[in-house]
């Protein structure tokens, strides 16, 4: 399906009577409806997340009646099916909504060095029922009359995916003259739905509320405490206590930081989910909670029910400029599980009010979450994201593990020094004790 200009819009319904006068009209509601449903000014930006067609046993129908008092009493003389024409339509339905965005102003064309979680919502659009009717009386040849009835769910989402307003839109269309026309008419009925949810006062005032709607104070968290193992000077053993998160939009990466499966790695990845699939080093696969997460710092800590494990300890200091580190995760695809890339400290970072390390290892999607470990075995930071642009290459960024105490309220120990005595010099021969 094409986009459709306010022009064809007119010339589309131009029926009987003043065609000057019905284009000015046509034209009018059209500006009106733009303006209602744009983008207030400093309101939130959105992105189309999701846009298709689900249409399952009798969502999609073309009925043929034989004249109208047929048609509204729902007598049909014979059902037709055109499903080629909507999985060329669904394909193209992403591309037709951000289209809309844009000519409504919601689409952030400003370039951010990070995603700014506070002013971005997200757009789910499914087209859930498309139904046509046909009116070809006796002994006429073609049809006379067309209908197109269209439901339509709406979801606006936080940046993180919390569903923040959910609606299910309906729209009949006038009486079109024959049966041409009507696969354009659902491209104008899908612009005109998103129009109508985007000037509903309930989104107006999501898109204008000044916070985020993923916030967590992070003093109501109670605090967690355990104590790691000493670190390990093998690169083997991190690669160990690095895993691989698994959830339904794709994966990511997770650092094991204690024995007893806690595992912390990005807000991002786990996003709205309560229990995600970790894989391990050993090919073992479990569940594991998302006990708590902070979108500020895009930490998630999660829980496993396991023992024994490979883990990483926690170091709270800063990282040194010029200092070797590594990072290990699952970069582009779960088959390259525990990949490590080697760098140094580029930077330390503060991007609106988030403490940032700047690296030039070797950053990729699937990093996300995982390890950014220093030569002497400890985890410094969680990896967390990567500059992207036409030439830009070696600026990785990843959380420092201050947050952990700061945001999440994990406080790791380490292991006590064993308690030493010194040798006592014997006594001269003949000398008092």
């Amino acid at each position: 399906m094409r986009n459709v200009t306010a022009a064809f819009l007119a010339a589309f319904i131009l029926t009987a009577g003043s065609a000057e006068a019905q284009v000015n009209t046509v034209l009018l509601e059209d500006k009106k409806s733009v303006q209602e449903a744009k983008r207030p000014e400093g309101g939130k930006y959105l992105t189309v997340d999701l846009a298709v067609v689900e249409l399952e046993e009798g969502d999609l129908t073309e009925s043929v009646y034989s004249s109208e008092s047929m048609r509204r009493k729902g007598r049909t003389s014979r059902n037709l099916t055109n499903e080629k024409q909507f999985i060329e339509f669904s394909n193209e339905m992403e591309e037709q909504v951000t289209s809309y965005l844009v000519e409504l102003d919601y689409l952030d064309t400003t370039e951010h060095f990070l995603p700014d979680y506070r002013n971005s919502l997200k757009l789910w659009v499914t087209v859930q029922e498309i139904h046509f009717d046909l009116i070809k009386p006796k002994r006429v040849t073609g049809y006379t009359a067309g209908y197109v009835e269209m439901s339509v769910d709406f979801e606006l989402r936080s940046h993180y995916g919390k569903t923040l307003i959910k609606e299910t839109l309906f729209k009949e269309s006038d009486a079109l003259p024959g049966a041409e026309g009507l696969y354009d008419e659902v491209d104008l009925m899908l612009h005109a739905l998103v129009h109508e949810f985007l000037a509903s006062e309930e989104v107006k005032a999501k898109v204008t509320f000044g916070g985020g709607f993923d916030f967590v104070d992070e003093n109501l968290l109670d605090p967690i405490s355990f104590t790691s193992s000493a670190p390990s000077s093998k690169v083997n053993d991190w690669r160990e206590a690095v895993a691989t998160i698994i959830t339904d939009d794709g994966h990511g990466s997770a650092c094991v930081i204690s024995a007893d499966g806690y595992l912390v790695t990005n807000f991002h990845v786990v996003e709205q989910s309560e229990e995600v699939r970790v894989k391990f080093m050993d090919g073992r696969e479990t569940a594991a909670r998302v006990v708590r997460k902070h979108p500020d710092c895009d930490l998630a800590l999660l829980k496993a029910e396991q023992s024994g494990l490979r883990h990483l300890p926690v170091s709270y200091r800063e990282a040194e400029l010029g200092e070797t580190v590594f990072v290990i995760g699952t970069p582009a695809d779960t088959l390259l599980a525990q990949s490590v890339s080697r760098g140094i400290v580029s930077g330390t970072r503060e991007y609106e009010g988030v403490s940032l390390i700047q690296t030039d290892a070797k950053v990729n999607g699937g990093n996300s979450g995982g390890a950014l470990v220093s030569k002497d075995g400890t985890l410094i930071g969680i990896v967390s994201a990567k500059y992207v642009g036409y030439g830009i290459e070696g600026i990785g960024f990843a959380v420092p593990t201050i947050r952990l105490r700061d945001k999440l309220k994990v406080e790791v120990s380490a292991p006590a020094s064993p308690v030493t005595t010194a040798p006592q010099p014997a006594n001269p021969k003949g000398k008092k004790k």
